[in-house]
Order: structure tokens, then C-alpha cells, then sequence
């Protein structure tokens, strides 16, 4: 079972010391919601974000969309190999369930993402898909226990995705964390915590595009797909 965590994932309300500005004021009012429960969004709020701290790291929900449709479509979760968790810059934990079907679209994610932020649950009621917990990244790994971790950055050691995914393949319960984030380094906390820090191409990628590369060079290490063509 290979463990997947989008960590420092750029997922927030907008914060208190904006709500003010004109730029979230009329972005609400559109929506027809409080400016306190709209998500954080660059492509709307960049006016008025330029004064948060680490601006550049925020504000961008769009990349953990793409994220978690790529890693739910992959083949490791459709053969029930891959267990995932967000984890947000405010130090948050979102257990996603493997049967969780995402909305395509962004504007309907983005309704999801502010319910689960202020309910703490998707859906609000039955079965939950998506529960969110207010927990540091260091304990969520102390409750995995995972037999190796590894964080995925371009100052890590250069790696070959199929080497990358050997490695992967020969721990019980590996951990691949990768960024949710668009500018910036990981900071040391979460550097402190990888025990191998990997890059897998010499440039930089998306966060989705890294997903998509890692779970697809572990299910041909795993030689999944010849396994469910033999089975028929």
C-alpha cells in the first residue's frame, strides 16, 4: 500500500486581515456568500493577497484539485493500493477515501473545498469521503508509520522515476509526500521529515504532473495492468 500525501497544499478561507478589502468584498457578493466562507483564490483575491505573509505560497486551490483527480484516476487507486491525505500550509489533515469521486469542475470543487473546511466533513451527513482534522504533518506521519517517507523536491538527489519507483516498491508501507503549493521551498519542518529527498526531473514540474509520473511508474513496477489483462 503505497501512501500519498499533497502536503503544504495551498487550501485556506480567506483570512481575517482581508476580508476587508474590495477585492474579496465583491468576489462574495457575487457568490453570494460571507467573504469568511469563500476559499482563498489568486485568480480572484491576488489584488488583495499581496499582503499576506508567504503570499506567493497561497491562494491556489486549483493545483490540489488536479492533484487529487490524478491520483484518484490512477490505476493504483482503481486496484485499491493507494490511500491518500491532504495536508494544508495552516497545518490541517484531510483524509481523502479511495472511493471519492471529485468534481470535474473547478467552481464545483471549490463549493466542496469551503463546505469541508467549515463543516469539517464531506458530506455532512452518512458516509464521510473527506473529513478534515486539525493536525500537524509530524503527527499525521507518527499515525501512518510508515516504513520509509519520501518528499519529492528539486533539491533532492536526482532519480530516475523507475528508480524512484523500485525504491518505492520494496518498503511494506512507503510514504511519497509531494507540494500542493505554487512558488517557494517546503520549509524545514517538512524537510526534517522525509528520510529521502528525491527529484525526478532535472526542471519544474507541477504538482499533478509529479503525481501522475510517480503512481504510474509504481503500477508498471508492480506490473498491474499485464496482471488485470492475464486475469481475463
Amino acid at each position: 500500500m503505497l501512501v500519498l500525501g499533497i502536503v503544504e497544499s495551498s487550501l485556506e478561507l480567506v483570512p481575517s486581515i482581508i476580508l476587508q478589502h474590495p477585492t474579496i468584498e465583491t468576489a462574495s457578493k457575487a457568490r453570494r456568500k460571507k467573504p469568511e466562507h469563500t476559499l482563498l483564490d489568486e485568480a480572484v483575491h491576488s489584488a488583495a493577497m499581496k499582503t499576506l505573509p508567504d503570499f506567493e505560497k497561497r491562494g491556489r486551490p486549483d493545483i490540489l484539485h488536479r492533484s487529487l483527480l490524478t491520483a484518484l484516476d490512477s490505476v493504483l487507486a482503481r486496484e485499491n493500493r493507494l490511500r491518500l491525505f491532504v495536508h494544508t500550509s495552516a497545518d490541517a489533515i484531510i483524509d481523502v477515501k479511495p472511493q471519492t469521486r471529485l468534481p470535474r469542475r473547478f467552481t464545483r470543487f471549490t463549493g466542496l473545498m469551503e463546505q469541508l473546511l467549515l463543516t469539517k466533513r464531506v458530506p455532512p451527513q452518512g458516509p464521510i469521503l473527506m473529513q478534515l482534522r486539525r493536525r500537524k504533518l509530524a503527527v499525521q506521519i507518527q499515525r501512518l508509520k510508515p516504513s520509509c517517507t519520501f518528499l519529492l523536491t528539486e533539491e533532492g538527489k536526482p532519480t530516475p522515476p523507475m528508480e524512484l519507483a523500485q525504491m518505492i516498491c520494496s518498503e511494506d508501507k512507503p510514504l511519497v509526500m509531494i507540494g500542493g503549493f505554487p512558488h517557494g521551498s517546503f520549509t524545514s519542518t517538512t524537510i526534517e521529515l522525509a528520510e529521502r529527498t528525491v527529484c525526478i526531473y532535472p526542471a519544474s514540474l507541477s504538482a499533478s504532473t509529479i503525481v501522475g509520473i510517480v503512481l504510474h511508474s509504481v503500477s508498471n513496477q508492480l506490473r498491474l495492468s499485464e496482471h488485470q489483462f492475464s486475469s481475463k
